[in-house]
């Protein structure tokens, strides 16, 4: 079970009536809603371990992920993560996007 778990972080989809994956998946994203300055720092980390890449085709496959985020309904899957963290979330993915339009603008992705 603690596999199915962890492998379903893959695509961040699980079955409506599984909480306990549901559960998970939303710890797993819960920094996609924290403080700006934290999130600034996980979105730095996630650079550092994509630094192999350079600079344009780091941001135009970032800006993929996160728009990916912004496209559904509802990024966090549970009721108490949705109230507490769903507005955030989608405050850090944008002000992210924007970064990254500055590296590779929208026209060039």
């Amino acid at each position: 079970r603690v596999a199915s778990l962890i492998l379903g972080t893959k695509h961040h989809q699980v079955e409506p009536d599984d909480f306990d994956a549901q559960v998970f998946l939303d710890a797993d994203l819960e920094i996609l809603g924290s403080n700006p300055q934290r999130y600034h720092q996980y979105a730095r980390l996630i650079r550092q371990e994509y630094l192999w890449m350079p600079d344009v085709e780091y941001a135009t496959g970032r800006k993929q992920v996160l728009h990916q985020f912004l496209h559904r309904d509802r990024i966090y899957l549970t009721n108490l993560m949705f109230h507490k963290f769903e507005s955030s979330a989608r405050q850090n993915l944008q002000a992210e996007i924007m970064r990254l339009e500055q590296i590779s603008p929208a026209n060039q992705s």
